[in-house]
């Protein structure tokens, strides 16, 4: 009979197993116990020698371009800070937006290069790249957003920004329909 640990499975250790003589090799040695085959799944894993650090991973060359993520992304405060400061009348907001808008291209570069040779922050721009392209559906609807906003007077009409007054916004609506009616009767 063998008392075995706490877990039943397979790799218990039973009472035997701890109190028996340890197998020798022909050599002489102490055999090692059967473990993992290195490189599969149970394996343990193995820091780099001491003074040595792991060298990072470059991408290949034909790896992910996380420009196009990158820039969508820095659409959003691009456009927030447009809107804020055009609605709060304070210009050194809308500068702030120019900003972001005339560096996001140089910024997606520089990161798209970054992620070419650092894992980390490869690793960082593919999480993003799930966000990137909601910066465009924001841009898209933010306008529509303004408008309602408007057409219940939380902020003012403002055509430049795309929002108008009641009056402009049912004779632009009317402009609308008659361009309808006209490409249908053609």
């Amino acid at each position: 009979m063998s008392i075995a640990t706490v877990d039943q499975d397979e790799s218990a250790v039973t009472a035997e197993e701890i109190n028996a003589e340890p197998q020798l090799t022909k050599a002489g040695t102490v055999r090692k116990k059967p473990g993992p085959k290195p490189g599969s799944k149970r394996a343990p894993r193995t820091a780099p020698a001491p003074g040595k650090a792991a060298a990072p991973r470059p991408k290949s060359a034909g790896g992910v371009d996380y420009r196009p993520a990158i820039t969508g992304i820095l659409q959003i405060p691009q456009m927030i800070l447009g809107m804020l400061g055009r609605f709060t009348k304070r210009p050194a907001l809308q500068l702030d937006g120019l900003t972001v808008g005339i560096h996001a291209p140089v910024i997606a570069e520089a990161l798209n290069e970054t992620a070419r040779t650092e894992q980390a922050v490869a690793s960082a721009l593919d999480r993003l790249m799930v966000a990137g392209p909601y910066g465009l559906v924001i841009a898209a609807t933010l306008p529509a957003l303004m408008q309602v906003l408007a057409n219940h007077e939380v902020i003012e009409p403002n055509p430049q920004m795309g929002t108008y007054a009641p009056e402009q916004l049912a004779e632009l609506g009317n402009m609308q329909a008659a361009a309808v009616l006209q490409a249908a009767a053609s």
